[in-house]
């Protein structure tokens, strides 16, 4: 018999930021309504760091919460509309 591992309820504010960094408090409320895991932020905050280096392997694909936290994360990295012009 394995032991497995308990369901992992949404992440926090505290925890979203211990693992994204600083965010703007719009980026983690979107994040928090969107009731991802501690593991989904971690995912997506691998992905956008991996993608930003260029590393991300072409086959794998985010999905669910996940895509949709890396979402929030990329327009949090994307600079504003007037900043672009």
């Amino acid at each position: 018999m394995t032991a497995s591992s308990p369901p992992q309820g949404p992440a926090t504010a505290s925890a979203i930021r211990a693992i994204v960094g600083p965010l703007d408090d719009r980026a983690v409320l979107e994040i928090l309504a969107l009731g991802a895991s501690e593991a989904e932020v971690l995912q997506a905050c691998a992905w956008r760091d991996a993608r930003a280096s260029r590393a991300v392997p072409g086959e794998y694909e985010l999905h669910g919460a996940a895509a949709r936290v890396f979402e929030v994360l990329e327009r949090e990295d994307s600079p504003p509309e007037a900043d672009r012009a």
